[in-house]
């Protein structure tokens, strides 16, 4: 079951792109939902363009926790494949499996820009966090936060 959850924030800093998080839309696994995707919902919610996403943990007391800091030259393909059977980093699937997880996404076209805000949302969390289900470090730039933080 996927639903929205009213979390939007835009901000344009000088040099730096215009970031609009979506709406927060909350997961639910191929495992959980008895079915090998929920490919009806994801096209429906997420665009076939390219970005970043965010995966989070709902904690109890409405606060996330981030566990996954990831770009896509086509969202709604990659967030199909985490959400399938298929996904291949276990620390995704558990998060996924065992709790109550989100996700927003951001429209970034340029490439240069995909890296450098994958890479500076991958270090600021990676400090707030024990870690991270990311297997490798991004590439990119680590650039000042100018823009707004999903969490």
């Amino acid at each position: 079951m996927i639903n929205n959850i009213n979390k939007l924030s835009v901000l344009k800093a000088e040099n730096s792109p215009t970031i609009r998080w979506s709406l927060e839309t909350k997961l639910q696994s191929a495992k959980r939902s008895g079915i090998n995707v929920l490919l009806p919902q994801i096209n429906t919610q997420y665009p076939d363009r390219s970005g970043i996403y965010v995966f989070a943990i709902e904690l109890k007391d409405s606060r996330r926790q981030v566990f996954y800091i990831g770009k896509a030259e086509d969202i709604r393909k990659r967030i199909n494949e985490h959400l399938s059977l298929s996904e291949l980093n276990d620390c995704i699937k558990y998060c996924i499996d065992n709790y109550p997880c989100v996700v927003t996404w951001a429209l970034i076209e340029n490439k240069i820009w995909l890296n450098n805000i994958e890479r500076t949302l991958y270090e600021h969390y990676l400090k707030k966090c024990i870690s991270l289900c990311n297997v490798n470090k991004p590439t990119g730039e680590i650039i000042p936060i100018n823009f707004p933080l999903p969490y």
